[in-house]
This record gives C-alpha cells, sequence and structure tokens, in this order.
C-alpha cells in the first residue's frame, strides 16, 4: 500500500516543478518532491515541512528530511538519518545510519556521513570526505576529503583537508590540518596551529597557538607545542617534553623525557635532547649531539 499521493499543490524551486506530498493515512501534507522516486513508498522516510528533494536524490528506510532541508543531486538518505534546519545536501553524498544534520550545514560531493555523527552549524563536508562513527563536527568548520571518526570533533573555523582525525581528538579554533596528517587519541589542536604533510600526533600531545608541524614528524604521549614553534622532517617529539617561543627542530631531531626547548634555540640532523635538559636563546644543537640534564 502507498503511503503518499503527489497531490495537485505545486511550486518551481531553481527552475524545477516541485509538488508536496500528502500522507494517505492521515491526509496530513507533508514536503516537497520532484516526483514519486524521490521519496520511497516503503519504510516510514518522510518528508516534512519545507523540506525539497529533487532531481535524482532519493529518501529511503526511516530517514527523515525537515523544515527548510535541501536535498538534490543523486544524493541518497537512508536508515534513520536525520536532515533538518537549512541543511543542504547534494553532489552524490550518502547519509546514513543515526546520522544527524542541523542547521547550515553543506553536504557536497562523494560525502558519506554514518552511524552517530552529528553535523551542525555552518559546516561544510565535501569531495570524499567520511564522517562516521559519533564524529561531531559544528560551527564553520570545514572537511574535505578527509575520515572524522570514533569520537572525534572539529569544530570553530578549524579545516581538515585529506587528512584523518579518529579517537576523541579534538580540532579547533583555527586550527588547519592537511597534506595527509594522521591525528587520534586525546591530542588537542587549537590555535592557529598548522600540520601539513604526514605527521602524525598521538597520544595526549598538545598543539596549540601559531606552531607549525611539517613533513613526517612524529608527535606523541603527553609532548606540548606552542608558540611559534616548527617542527619539521622527521622530527620526534614525546614523553613530557615542551617546545615553545619561535624554536626550530627538524631533520631526525629527537625531543623527549622533560625535556623544554624555548626561545629561538634549534635542534637539527640527528641531536637528541631528552631527561630534564632546559635549552632556550639562540642555542643550536647539531649532529649527533645528546643533551641529557
Amino acid at each position: 500500500m502507498e503511503k503518499y499521493i503527489i497531490s495537485d499543490i505545486s511550486m518551481e524551486f531553481n527552475g524545477i516543478k516541485l509538488f508536496r506530498i500528502k500522507n494517505v493515512l492521515t491526509g496530513e501534507l507533508g514536503g516537497w518532491i520532484e516526483n514519486e522516486n524521490n521519496l520511497s513508498q516503503k519504510g516510514s522516510a518522510w518528508i516534512y515541512n519545507d523540506a525539497k528533494v529533487f532531481q535524482d536524490a532519493v529518501v529511503s528506510g526511516n530517514a527523515k528530511i525537515k523544515e527548510n532541508a535541501i536535498v538534490s543531486g543523486q544524493c541518497h538518505i537512508f536508515d534513520n538519518a536525520i536532515v533538518s534546519g537549512n541543511a543542504r545536501v547534494f553532489g552524490q553524498a550518502k547519509i546514513s545510519g543515526s546520522t544527524y544534520l542541523d542547521e547550515q550545514v553543506s553536504i557536497s560531493g562523494n560525502t558519506q556521513i554514518s552511524d552517530l555523527a552529528i553535523i551542525s552549524g555552518f559546516a561544510r563536508v565535501t569531495g570524499y570526505s567520511k564522517i562516521s562513527g559519533s564524529a561531531f563536527v559544528s560551527n564553520q568548520s570545514q572537511i574535505i576529503d578527509s575520515t572524522i571518526k570514533d569520537c572525534a570533533k572539529v569544530v570553530n573555523d578549524a579545516v581538515v583537508n585529506i587528512s584523518t582525525i579518529e579517537g576523541n581528538a579534538i580540532i579547533l579554533e583555527n586550527a588547519k590540518i592537511d597534506g595527509g596528517a594522521f591525528v587520534t587519541d586525546n591530542v588537542i589542536i587549537s590555535g592557529h596551529v598548522r600540520l601539513n604533510g604526514e605527521v602524525k600526533i598521538s597520544g595526549d600531545a598538545m598543539l596549540q597557538q601559531e606552531a607549525i608541524i611539517l613533513g613526517q614528524s612524529v608527535i606523541f604521549d603527553n609532548a606540548t607545542v606552542s608558540g611559534k614553534a616548527i617542527v619539521r622532517g622527521n622530527a620526534q617529539i614525546y614523553e613530557k617534553a615542551s617546545l615553545i617561543e619561535n624554536i626550530i627542530i627538524k631533520d631526525n631531531a629527537k625531543i623527549y623525557g622533560q625535556a623544554v626547548i624555548s626561545g629561538h634555540a634549534m635542534v637539527e640532523d640527528n641531536a637528541q635532547v631528552c631527561g630534564s635538559a632546559v635549552i632556550s636563546g639562540f642555542t643550536k644543537v647539531s649532529g649527533s649531539e645528546c643533551i641529557i640534564e
């Protein structure tokens, strides 16, 4: 038995004629579709209010499209997904699971959003991005060709491009993650931090202010990088090491233990600074030096 019919009430939207749907059992009017292919007659999927679904977009399963949401292109909204507010879903996006999209979000490209993911605010997700688990993306953040999963959060004006954020990691404020970066565990990245390249950040590491991490650098454990610190090459920062101010750590240098590097110091080549060592000022540590204090 059909659950809805297409009523005689019509409107033109972006040059496309849309029709209101009508519940066969209750007579209640629903949202707008272009034709019967847009909303499955099976399951409890429904389009409410002034929501619109058109072109080759399909809503099925128990999915709900509400308020002023617009779904177009070749999108498929299914399972228990909810698209609400002024959300826009277009391109070839697939929205499934118990995903919730709200407010002014824009989902496009070949994006896949599933499980319990929540996307809200003015967030934009595009390209071949995959958002899953209990991931949360909000505010004016942008996700481009990236994977956000588990309980990871990307908020404020953060941008994640061609990278993976997982675990309980939090990316916030104006942080920019790019170029194949991998962030996991309980990492927090904030301020104007920049990650570019195949860097790996894990453990309880904290990156903040204007720090820049490049190349194939690895930062983990309880390490902290802040100020205008630059870490590049294959450098490793771990344990409880702390990098602050205008320092540069590069090449294959290793900073670990409870070492503190500050000022305009530079550690390069295969140098190691560990223990409780404190390097500051314009000190330069290079070659195969190993400083332990």
